[in-house]
């Protein structure tokens, strides 16, 4: 979901701090909270939070696989004075990270006037929320200003679906080519800030050592793998095969032994939505409850550093993200769980809440919020159907430690 909704959220970072949300995290996972204890956890444990922001509902491309083709809201668009009031809010609440999102934040003058806000309100505000921003790369050039190597941005995700042969057939002719060309001046400036989030789908899921040799080769030193999940309105001969997810893991391997251009960290997010991946990482070699760490972000993390350059990391929530941990705000002011994200075609239906109807003030919608129908909903499915796979699927290798003998670093 993570990927899904605010990219790589400026890539993993050890937090040596957070070991308390690292510790209850690990007694999920080996089954040792109880119903209520994660209740609480979620509601009042202090866990970072982040926002997404969609802004607009256009798009200069029409990928085959993009969820958010949203139908034309009945509710009039958020003005630029009510994006004002929105971010003053923002400036006063626990939100950690606000991510623009899209539809495509460069179509259109509302997008990089909500931008200029928002890198205002952090520079006032001495960064109290990193800032990061999910483009397709292709409008970038029309707006430098706004990416100069001082620009208050904590990460620009531009989304790719391989190399050119694969990401025009995804994205329309030419615009591999058109974000290739922004993505050329963009690496030097943002370094490490630059990141690029691959969906892994059909057309690509059997080229992922290349994919990771040819981000290294565009001047990526950043880059994260998710998983391409179909909706009604999207193309299904995108989806991926049921066998794909273990396929994925174990080529993952492959990544040790190959050429890149230069040092690399490729990062893969998971959580409950993508379950079945989620689910496969916790049976694989790869997770490795002895050497878990703990993110910025109070997720927990394993991280793997090759001889030839390659660092992967493989970072998961295993518990649901509803507004607890990632929540939406659409154009239209109506606010959404994490886990009513991807099927923009129920966004009216889904919507809890909208800011408009609570005065711009985001910390009350989000108290309203976090007592409605369908937040209590999400948990009671993840209690009750999701938790008990999540245990049984890290059970052989939780087994090999208590708790207490668990090295969260």
């Amino acid at each position: 979901m993570a990927c899904i909704i605010a990219g790589l959220r400026g890539g993993i970072s050890e937090d040596v701090s957070a070991a308390n949300l690292a510790n209850i995290s690990t007694r999920l996972l080996a089954g040792k909270l109880s119903r209520g204890e994660i209740a609480g956890f979620l509601r009042d444990g202090g866990l970072p939070r982040f926002l997404s922001i969609v802004v607009n509902e256009t798009c200069n491309l029409r990928c085959r696989h993009c969820y958010l083709q949203m139908d034309e809201s009945a509710k009039p668009l958020l003005t630029l004075p009510e994006w004002e009031r929105v971010t003053a809010s923002l400036c006063d609440s626990d939100i950690r990270m606000v991510c623009l999102s899209g539809k495509e934040v460069f179509v259109g003058s509302t997008g990089p006037a909500v931008l200029d806000l928002l890198q205002r309100a952090r520079a006032e505000n001495r960064g109290f929320f990193r800032l990061g921003t999910i483009t397709n790369g292709t409008r970038l050039h029309l707006h430098p200003d706004a990416f100069h190597e001082e620009s208050s941005f904590s990460y620009l995700d531009i989304s790719m679906d391989g190399m050119q042969e694969v990401h025009d057939a995804v994205r329309g002719k030419g615009s591999f080519d058109r974000t290739v060309a922004n993505v050329r001046w963009l690496a030097p400036r943002f370094a490490d800030r630059l990141f690029s989030m691959v969906t892994l789908l059909s057309e690509n899921v059997n080229q992922i050592p290349e994919l990771v040799a040819g981000m290294s080769g565009l001047g990526f030193r950043q880059m994260g793998f998710g998983f391409y999940l179909p909706q009604r309105y999207t193309d299904s001969s995108l989806a991926l095969e049921s066998t794909d997810a273990v396929r994925i893991f174990d080529v993952l391997h492959e990544l040790a032994t190959i050429s890149v251009a230069q040092p690399i960290a490729v990062q893969v997010d998971l959580d409950t939505i993508v379950l079945d991946q989620l689910l496969t990482f916790l049976g694989s070699d790869w997770f490795d409850p002895a050497t878990l760490k703990v993110d910025r972000m109070g997720e927990l993390f394993n991280e793997y550093r090759f001889g030839n350059g390659v660092t992967l990391r493989f970072r998961m929530i295993p518990y649901p993200t509803g507004i607890w941990k990632a929540s939406r705000l659409n154009p239209d002011g109506s606010f959404l769980a994490a886990e009513d994200t991807i099927d923009a075609k129920s966004y009216a239906e889904r919507s809890i809440a909208n800011i408009r109807d609570f005065d711009f003030d985001f910390n009350a919608m989000h108290r309203f919020a976090l007592d409605s129908p369908r937040i209590q909903q999400i948990f009671d499915e993840y209690a009750e159907n999701v938790l008990p796979k999540i245990v049984a699927a890290a059970a052989p290798r939780m087994r090999k430690l208590t708790v207490s003998e668990a090295s969260i670093h």
